[in-house]
C-alpha cells in the first residue's frame, strides 16, 4: 500500500486464450499477454486503452457469438465493472458500472446465452474497515447473499437481483438457461478459507478444524458456519416469477469440492457433465492447509449422490511426455487446454 496499490502485481491464477493470443491473469492486475511457445512476456492488454482496472481470472467466452465477458474489481468505488470483449480481442463493446455498494470479493463470473451472472456475496474488502483496525477481507454470515443477472450489453438498471442463502462461492462451474429459469452451478461453502486465522490464533489449529471431515455434511444446513468444505450446489432463478430454488447436487459426500471445469464448449449452455478437485480431509486437517487428493467427475443428469472420486496417483494411462523443467515453476492455482497450432519440425 506504500506504492498506492492494495495487492502485488500478479498474473498467477489461470491462463486464457482469446483472439488467437494467450494470457495469465489474476484479479488484482492487468491481464499479462505471453508468448505460448517460448513463455516469455509480451506486455499488459488493456484491449488497446480501453480497459484501465484490474481482471479477471474467470473470463467467460460467450457461445455463438464468441465474445469475452470480463469484469475488474477494485477496493474503490467502483467496485465492480463489468465488460464484453470483441471475439477477436481488438474492442471493448460494452463497460459497466455494477453499482454495487460493497466491494465483494467476486473470483469469477457466469454467462449463459444471454445473460451475465453476478455474484454478490458478503465475502468483502473494506479498506476504510483496514484503516481502522479491522481486517482488509471479512466474511460475514450475517450479510446479505444475492445473484444478479443481466442482458448480456445490460446496464445498472437491467439487473435482476435475487436474494439467496448467505454463502461463499469463489468458482462456477456453468450456468444455462432453462426455460424461464437461469440456472447457476458452483462450488459453494457456508464459511470462507480467506482472509483465515486472526492474528492471535493458531494458523494450524485453524485450518485443521476447518478441513476436518464431520464439518459441513449437508450444505444447505445453516448450522455447521465454520465449514470452509465446498459441495457442488445449484441455484434456480426464475426470470418471470423471482422464485429461487436452492440444492446440494452432491448430497453427504465425504469429498470437499472446488476448481471446477466443463467442456469450454459448453460454457453458457445445458452440460451433463462436470469436474472438480476433491481435498483430501485427513491430509488438510494434518498440514493445517488445503490439500488436493483427488478427481471427482459430477453427473448431472443422474442421481444427485452419484458422484465418483478418482484417485489422482492410480490414473491408469501412461504420460504422454516426461519432460525436465530447467527451474522450479511457482504454485499456481489454474490451468486450461489452449488450441493451438505448432510448427512442424522438418523431417
Amino acid at each position: 500500500m506504500r506504492f498506492g496499490k492494495v495487492n502485488k502485481d500478479l498474473s498467477n491464477t489461470d491462463v486464457v486464450v482469446h483472439g488467437g493470443k494467450f494470457y495469465a491473469v489474476a484479479e488484482t492486475h492487468a491481464a499479462q499477454e505471453f508468448d505460448i511457445l517460448t513463455l516469455d512476456a509480451i506486455g499488459e492488454w488493456d484491449i488497446n486503452g480501453a480497459w484501465d482496472r484490474p481482471f479477471t481470472a474467470h473470463p467467460k467466452k460467450a457461445p455463438v457469438t464468441g465474445e469475452l465477458v470480463i469484469f475488474g474489481m477494485q477496493a474503490f468505488k467502483p467496485f465492480i465493472e463489468l465488460g464484453v470483449v470483441s471475439a477477436d480481442g481488438e474492442k471493448l463493446l460494452h463497460k459497466v458500472d455494477l453499482n454495487l455498494s460493497r466491494c465483494s470479493l467476486v473470483h469469477d463470473v457466469g454467462i449463459t446465452e444471454r445473460y451475465n451472472v453476478i455474484m454478490d456475496f458478503p465475502l468483502t474488502i473494506d479498506l476504510n474497515r483496514l484503516l481502522t483496525g479491522g481486517p482488509l477481507i471479512k466474511y460475514d454470515k450475517q450479510d446479505y447473499a444475492r445473484i444478479g443477472v443481466m442482458p448480456r450489453y445490460g446496464n445498472t438498471e437491467s439487473i435482476r437481483w435475487f436474494d439467496v442463502a448467505p454463502n461463499c462461492t469463489f468458482h462456477i462451474l456453468n450456468c444455462f438457461e432453462d426455460g424461464n429459469d437461469v440456472v447457476v452451478r458452483a462450488c459453494r461453502s457456508l464459511n470462507s478459507i480467506l482472509p483465515g486465522p486472526e492474528m492471535w490464533e493458531d494458523k494450524f489449529d485453524w485450518f485443521s478444524s476447518k478441513f476436518r471431515f464431520g464439518h459441513g455434511d449437508d450444505a444447505a444446513s445453516e448450522d455447521d458456519d465454520v465449514s470452509v468444505f465446498a459441495r457442488c450446489y445449484e441455484w434456480r432463478l426464475n426470470l418471470e416469477t423471482g422464485e429461487v430454488k436452492e440444492r446440494n447436487l452432491t448430497g453427504k459426500t465425504e469429498a470437499s469440492m472446488d476448481f471446477p471445469i466443463i467442456h469450454p464448449a459448453f460454457t453458457g449452455l445445458p452440460n451433463r457433465f462436470g469436474y472438480t478437485q476433491t481435498v483430501d480431509s485427513e491430509a488438510s486437517s494434518a498440514a493445517g492447509m488445503p490439500k488436493f487428493g483427488g478427481l471427482a467427475k459430477l453427473y448431472f443428469q443422474e442421481p444427485a449422490t452419484n458422484v465418483y472420486i478418482i484417485d489422482a496417483k492410480k490414473f491408469s494411462s501412461e504420460p504422454v511426455a516426461k519432460i525436465t523443467l530447467p527451474c522450479r515453476v511457482p504454485y499456481g492455482f489454474h490451468g486450461a487446454f489452449m488450441p493451438m497450432s505448432l510448427p512442424v519440425p522438418p523431417m
